[in-house]
């Protein structure tokens, strides 16, 4: 594997990131690692893993490692990002290969620019998870939603093609956005996927059947909720919760969690109190 400040400057490019101190770090992870075969082959690992469709339970086990047991003895903290740039060919590639048009183009440029630019000390193995389904051409926006193209596989043979459906921070949630996404969704899915793909599912906070206790059915969350057959209460979604609706971190002190909305105020009531969050997992009911 060949990792040259040419290659990452083309990606810094492509994602439109080019602040100066940011461009310095990846710089100088590159001069690190660039004559070092190990610590290569510790990226090539990683790029494998997440790069790599079918690759799904190297990828829990990637999520569980620490930074410095998936990269012995590498002192940059660029390191995620620098593995996630060396798949910049790859990206273009895939891009061209589905037809992209404009539009998809440009979200497959915003988006891992964003992902990419939240954490100023390095990116995390959970920021390059992420991204990394746009360099597979995984996931693509049409108006509110996100769609990933997956596959769930049962035995050696049976392969059970269908869609995940995500939703953007700050997106339009009405019901008539959701419904228009919905809609033109499916035919872009068509589109760039395949007819194959046609189950779509939701797994989020937002399918947890407790928010029904404290949201009124008016909603556009529960609006949201409602288009879906719930079959699967999973894990713990406390950590979900300050992720996506407050932007903090597990660790975070509840108490000084902000109140500006009646959403953050009733959930934040919530998790002082420890009530049960989940997340629900459902199945679109489509129209």
């Amino acid at each position: 594997m060949k990792i040259t400040k040419e290659l990452i400057d083309e990606a810094l490019d492509f994602y439109r990131i080019d602040d100066p101190d940011y461009v310095r770090l990846c710089h100088e992870c590159v001069d690190e690692i660039k004559d070092d075969e190990k610590a290569l082959s510790h990226v090539k690992a990683l790029c494998d893993v997440i790069f790599t469709h079918d690759a799904l339970e190297e990828r829990a086990k990637y999520g569980a490692m620490t930074r410095d047991e998936i990269f012995p003895g590498i002192k940059s903290p660029y390191i995620f990002n620098i593995a996630f740039f060396s798949g910049i060919h790859m990206h273009k590639e895939n891009i061209k290969k589905l037809g992209f048009d404009d539009y998809q183009i440009e979200k497959h440029r915003f988006r891992p620019h964003n992902t990419l630019t939240i954490h100023p000390e390095g990116a995390l193995f959970a920021t390059v998870r992420w991204a990394s389904l746009y360099v597979r051409g995984d996931i693509i926006e049409i108006g509110s939603l996100q769609f990933e193209r997956d596959e769930e596989v049962f035995g050696k043979e049976v392969r059970y093609p269908n869609l995940h459906i995500h939703i953007p921070a700050k997106t339009d949630f009405s019901p008539e956005a959701v419904t228009r996404s919905l809609k033109e969704g499916r035919e872009a899915s068509d589109r760039y996927y395949g007819k194959e793909y046609h189950d779509r599912y939701c797994e989020s906070w937002l399918l947890d059947p407790y928010l029904k206790t404290v949201l009124p059915e008016t909603s556009n969350i529960i609006s949201f909720q409602n288009r879906f057959d719930v079959y699967d209460i999973k894990r713990d979604g406390k950590e979900d919760v300050l992720n996506f609706l407050f932007k903090a971190k597990p660790d975070c002190d509840l108490n000084a969690l902000p109140e500006d909305t009646s959403l953050r105020r009733k959930m934040k009531a919530a998790l002082l109190r420890g009530d049960r969050l989940s997340l629900g997992k459902g199945k679109l009911i489509e129209e």
